[in-house]
Parts: structure tokens; C-alpha cells; sequence
């Protein structure tokens, strides 16, 4: 009987170890932390890391909406600004042809076919940009608006090379009309001379200021064409403008000088004259034409 107890505690340890390494077992291979649903720690750390990766994703995901519709913010700011731009440049310039073309229809000294030119060449400037300005409030992008705006300087250049072309134009154009004036007194005054000469009157001092006039005038009509000629050359793409604007304003102003000494000479001959007392109330030999619109620099 004692040897029966003591086996079968022996057998009951042995079994109560045996269970208790199962449970060991088990709760070291599975991690079961509510038997009720089967829910394991490894579920758990998982699904808690998915929730992590889906919120930084979200966060992600806002971020760059942010991030984009600041930049579209961004650039519709900078669309509004480079069309503002545009328009503000455009204007200033539609301006100043405006005011230009009425300066060329005023002036007094100008031929009617000289004026017509002129001013349809200003008036297709103000039509191309006004165009222009239209285009530019219709640009969606700013590489659209920015090229157009460039256009502004590169098509036109009105204030570098179009409005001098024109003023020089019209000056070299008043300049021309007042040699023709000169021309035809001198002719007046070469018809007086011969008759005092017929009459053995001494013309000898007449006649020498008045091929100085002559003289004179043909060089103006020579440079003042040939001047025109490179005027007329000049467009909106040359690149020598420069130089051809330096040497025609320097012909310009040399020409306004042999102008004056034309009108010395003129006003010597009228002394003269009226120490001859020739009646001169049908004739005037002063000429009186100035140039109404000047020559001036204006930066691009």
C-alpha cells in the first residue's frame, strides 16, 4: 500500500509537469492574450503598425495637397503679375504713339504723302499692340505670359528704335521741305542779280553769296537723302541702329548750321539789295520754315 501512494504521487508530479510545459509551450509559441477571441500579440503589434502606415500616409497625402495648392496660389499670383506687367508696358507705349501720330498731323512742315506715310506706320504699331495686350489677358500659364510680354521689346521696340526712326524721319522730312523753300528764293534772288547785271549794276557781291546758298543747299539735299535712305533701312531687327541714329542726328545738326549761314547769306543779300534800292515788295528771302517735331533719345 505505501509503495502504491508513493507511485502514484510520483505519477501525479510527472503529469502536473508535463501540463505545466505545455502551457509553456503554447503561451511561448502563440502569445494568446484573450482565449476568448484568439486575438494574439503578434495581431496586435501588426495591426497597430498598419494604423501608424495608414495615418503617415494620410499625412502624406494632405501635405502635398497643401503643397500643390499653395504652389497654384503661387503661380496664378505670378501669372497675375507678369500680365499686369504686360498690360501697364503696353499702355505706357500705346500712349506715347498716340500722342505721337497727333504731333505728325499737326506739324506744318511735313508733305501730306511724307505725314500719310508716317503715321500709318504708327498707327499698324498701336493695331499690332494692341493685339498683343489681348493675348496677354487671354495667357493661362506663365511661360505663355512671359513670352508675350517679351514680345513687347523684341517685336516692337518702340521707344529703342520705332518712335527715334519716326521723329528723325519727320525731322529730315522738315528739313527737306524748308531746302525746297531756300531752293526757290534763291531762284527769285538769281533772277534779280541777272537783271541788275543787265542793268551794269555790280552784282559781283550778290553773286557770290548766292552760289554759296546754292552750294550750301545741294549739300544739304545730298546728305539730307542720303540720310533718309538709311532712316528708312531701320527696322524693328537691326542691330546697327545706333550708329546710324549718331551719325544722322550729327548730319541733322550739321545741316541746321549750314541753315543759318544760309539765312546770313540771305540777309547780307538783302542789304545789299536795298543799297542798290531795288524795290523787293514782292519778294522774300528769308526762309522761314523750322522743324516742329525734334530729334530725341528715349530709353527702352
Amino acid at each position: 500500500m505505501k509503495k502504491f501512494l508513493i507511485a502514484s504521487t510520483l505519477i501525479f508530479i510527472a503529469l502536473l509537469v508535463n501540463t505545466n510545459k505545455a502551457f509553456a509551450l503554447e503561451s511561448s509559441t502563440t502569445n494568446v492574450t484573450d482565449p476568448a477571441i484568439g486575438v494574439t500579440r503578434k495581431d496586435l503589434l501588426i495591426q497597430k503598425e498598419l494604423k501608424l502606415k495608414e495615418q503617415r500616409q494620410a499625412n502624406l497625402e494632405l501635405k502635398s495637397t497643401s503643397n500643390a495648392s499653395r504652389a497654384a496660389e503661387k503661380q496664378a499670383n505670378a501669372l497675375s503679375k507678369i500680365k499686369q506687367k504686360g498690360q501697364n508696358m503696353i499702355d505706357i507705349r500705346l500712349k506715347s504713339l498716340n500722342n505721337l501720330i497727333e504731333r505728325v498731323k499737326n506739324a506744318k512742315h511735313i508733305t501730306d504723302a511724307d505725314k500719310t506715310f508716317l503715321t500709318t506706320s504708327i498707327q499698324n504699331a498701336i493695331a499690332g499692340l494692341t493685339s498683343l495686350k489681348s493675348i496677354i489677358e487671354q495667357d493661362t500659364t506663365v511661360e505663355q505670359a512671359t513670352a508675350h510680354v517679351k514680345q513687347i521689346v523684341t517685336d516692337y521696340r518702340i521707344f529703342l528704335i520705332f518712335e527715334p526712326k519716326i521723329r528723325i524721319t519727320a525731322v529730315i522730312d522738315s528739313l527737306q521741305t524748308l531746302s525746297a523753300s531756300s531752293a526757290n528764293i534763291s531762284g527769285k534772288l538769281q533772277t534779280y542779280v541777272d537783271k541788275l547785271k543787265a542793268e551794269g549794276k555790280d552784282t559781283t557781291g550778290l553773286q557770290k553769296l548766292l552760289d554759296d546758298i546754292n552750294s550750301r543747299l545741294k549739300t544739304i539735299d545730298t546728305t539730307l537723302a542720303s540720310d533718309k535712305a538709311l532712316i528708312d533701312a531701320v527696322t524693328v531687327q537691326s542691330t546697327n541702329y545706333k550708329d546710324t541714329f549718331v551719325k544722322v542726328r550729327k548730319d541733322l545738326a550739321d545741316m541746321r548750321a549750314q541753315f543759318a549761314k544760309i539765312r546770313m547769306d540771305m540777309a547780307q543779300m538783302k542789304n545789299e539789295l536795298n543799297r542798290l534800292r531795288i524795290k523787293k515788295s514782292n519778294l522774300t528771302i528769308t526762309p522761314t520754315i523750322e522743324p516742329t517735331i525734334t530729334s530725341t533719345t528715349s530709353a527702352q
